[in-house]
C-alpha cells in the first residue's frame, strides 16, 4: 500500500504518463491482494473456526443491519416512537411484561398438574462452601475481554489486568454472600441489548433482548455452579438425556442419542416418530416457585435454598438503544400501576422522576399543615443533591412544608464533576423526551467543578412564598413588588411560585 501511495503522490507531482501507469498497476495489484487475503480469512474463519465464529463471519459478509439501526418503534397503543430514549422505553417494558403474559397463560392450561409429582427425594444435603483466594483469582484471569460491561461499568479487560489486587476484597464479598444467603443487590441489575430477529424493525415483539450483567457476579455463580454441579453428578441426579450446559456434551451427543434410539426402534419393528415443540421464552416463563420445591426435593435446603431464592428473585432490567437507557421496569411500573389506580394524572413523558413527584404532590405534600420535612429525596429528582452516604439511590435533601405550602429547600451540594455531567445528562434527555420540568447541562456549572468545590451545603427559603403563608395569601402574584411583570396566566403563576423557593433562586442567598 505504502508504494501504491508513493507512485500517486509521484503521478499527481509529475504528471507524466508513465507514472500514472506505474500508480494504475499497483493499484490494481493492491485491490487484488486485499480481496485475496479477504477471501483467505472468510474461507479460514468458517471451515476451521468455532460456529459463533462462522456465523459472525456470514454475517458481516451479508451486511447484515445491526440493532443500532434503530429510528422508530411501535408502543402498545400504535404510536411510533423516534427517540432514542422513548425506544428504549418501549422495548424495555416489552421484555418486561411478554413473559409474564405468557406465564399467565401457561398457568391456565395446567391447573389440575403437579410437576412435582416426577421428582423423587434425595436423601443426601447441599452445602455452600466458601471459595479461596486463587478460585477468584482463576476466575477473572478466565474472563472474556471482548465481552460488554454491564452497569457497574468495570469491563473484563480491566478485571483482568487487576485480577491480583481485587481477588481478596472480591472474594470477601462472595463468601459473605454464600454466608448470608444473599446475592447482592447491585449485580441483579441487567442491561438489555435489543437484538433484531426478523420483520418489521418498528415492532417490539421482532427483538429478542441480551442480558448483560456485571461481570463480577459471574464469578459468584461460577462458584456455586462449580460446588452444584459436583453435588448433582455425585449423586447422579442429571438425567443421561439431559445434554445443555454439562461437559462432554453438547448438541451432537443429543443427536447421537436420539439417532441410536431410532434405530434401536426400527430394528426390533416399532413404531417411531417425533414430536417436536418450540418453547417460546422458555426460560422466562420459567416458575421459579416450582423450581424452588423441585431443588428441595434433590437436597437443596437451608441457606443454600435460601441463597437461590435471593439469587432469582429482585431482578431488575433496563435497555440501552443509540446511547440512550431506559429506566428499570420494576420501579417505573410500580408508580405507573400505582398511578393508575389512584387516579393521579401524570402527562407525558412518564418517567419514574415525574410519577414520584406527582404522587407526593397528591398524597405527601398535602399532609404537611403542621411544619413537615419530606427528607432523603431519591436521586433522580435531585440532580444537584449529593447521594446520601449511608442509603443507595437516594440524596441528602430536605423540603419544609407548613399549610401544604412549601417554605425551604436544602441538600449537600453534589461536588463530584463527572457525577454530575452524567445527572445533566440524563435531565437532558428527560427533557428532549417532553419533560419540561428537567434542566440543560450547565457547562459553566461543570467546568466550576472541576476546579474544585469544598464540602457544600445550604438552604433557600423562598421570601415570597413565606410572605404568602404569613398574609394568607392565594397566589404569589399578590406578594410581589412588581406583578405587573410577571406573565398573566395560572400556568406561568404556578411556574413563579417554584421559581421563587429554593437554593436557585438569588433572592433567597
Amino acid at each position: 500500500m505504502s508504494l501504491r501511495d508513493q507512485a500517486r503522490y509521484t503521478a499527481e507531482k509529475t504528471q507524466r504518463p508513465t507514472d500514472w501507469e506505474t500508480y494504475k498497476k499497483l493499484r490494481n495489484h493492491t485491490k487484488r491482494l486485499i480481496l485475496s487475503k479477504k477471501r483467505n480469512h472468510y474461507t479460514n474463519k468458517i471451515n476451521n473456526g468455532s460456529v459463533s465464529d462462522m456465523w459472525s463471519s456470514l454475517k458481516s459478509l451479508l451486511g447484515k443491519p445491526n440493532s443500532g439501526d434503530i429510528t422508530g418503534m411501535k408502543d402498545t397503543e400504535g404510536n411510533t416512537k423516534t427517540s432514542p430514549l422513548d425506544i428504549a422505553h418501549v422495548l424495555n417494558k416489552y421484555f418486561g411484561t411478554v413473559a409474564e403474559t405468557l406465564a399467565q397463560n401457561i398457568n391456565k392450561g395446567l391447573s389440575h398438574f403437579s410437576p412435582l409429582q416426577f421428582v423423587r427425594h434425595y436423601q443426601s444435603r447441599f452445602t455452600l462452601k466458601p471459595v479461596s483466594v486463587d478460585f477468584v483469582t482463576q476466575e477473572l484471569l478466565a474472563l472474556k475481554s471482548d465481552k460488554a460491561t454491564g452497569l457497574d461499568q468495570l469491563n473484563n479487560r480491566l478485571l483482568k489486568s487487576a485480577a491480583q489486587e481485587i481477588a481478596p476484597s472480591l472474594t470477601t464479598i462472595i463468601n459473605a454472600s454464600i454466608q448470608t444467603s444473599e446475592f447482592p443487590e447491585d449485580w441483579k441489575k441487567a442491561r438489555l441489548s435489543p437484538i433484531h430477529k426478523a420483520g418489521d424493525r418498528d415492532a417490539p415483539n421482532n427483538y429478542r433482548p441480551i442480558s448483560i450483567l456485571p461481570a463480577v457476579s459471574k464469578i459468584l455463580e461460577r462458584a456455586v455452579h462449580t460446588q452444584l454441579y459436583d453435588y448433582m453428578t455425585t449423586n447422579n441426579i442429571l438425567s443421561e438425556v439431559q445434554s445443555g450446559f454439562r461437559p462432554g456434551h453438547s448438541t451432537q451427543t443429543a443427536v447421537h442419542l436420539l439417532t441410536e434410539r431410532w434405530y434401536k426402534a426400527m430394528n426390533e419393528g416399532e413404531l417411531t416418530g417425533a414430536v417436536f415443540i418450540d418453547l417460546s421464552k422458555a426460560f422466562d416463563t420459567l416458575d421459579h416457585t416450582i423450581l424452588l420445591q423441585k431443588m428441595s426435593r434433590y437436597g437443596i435446603q437451608g441457606p443454600a435454598l435460601d441463597w437461590f431464592q435471593s439469587y432469582l428473585t429482585g431482578r431488575k432490567h433496563c435497555t440501552s438503544i443509540n446511547g440512550a437507557t431506559s429506566e428499570f421496569h420494576q420501579a417505573r411500573k410500580f408508580f405507573d400501576d400505582l398511578c393508575a389506580r389512584l387516579e393521579v394524572e401524570c402527562p407525558p413523558p412518564r418517567t419514574t422522576a415525574r410519577l414520584l413527584d406527582k404522587l407526593v404532590g397528591d398524597y405527601l405534600e398535602v399532609k404537611g399543615i403542621s411544619p413537615t420535612f419530606i427528607i432523603n429525596h431519591p436521586q433522580i429528582m435531585s440532580p444537584l443533591a449529593k447521594w446520601h452516604r449511608s442509603i443507595p439511590g437516594l440524596t441528602e435533601r430536605f423540603e419544609l412544608f407548613v399549610m401544604k405550602k412549601e417554605v425551604c429547600n436544602a441538600y449537600t451540594e453534589l461536588n463530584d464533576p463527572v457525577v454530575q455531567r452524567e445527572r445533566f445528562e440524563q435531565q437532558a434527555k428527560d427533557k428532549a423526551a417532553g419533560d419540561d420540568e428537567a434542566q440543560l447541562i450547565d457547562e459553566n456549572f461543570c467546568t466550576s467543578l472541576e476546579y474544585g468545590l469544598p464540602p457544600t451545603a445550604g438552604w433557600g427559603m423562598g421570601i415570597d412564598r413565606l410572605t404568602m403563608f404569613l398574609t394568607d395569601s392565594n397566589n404569589i402574584k399578590e406578594v410581589l413588588f412588581f406583578p405587573a411583570m410577571r406573565p398573566d396566566d395560572t400556568k406561568a403563576g404556578d411556574k413563579d411560585e417554584e421559581l421563587a423557593n429554593g437554593p436557585d433562586n438569588p433572592a433567597n442567598k
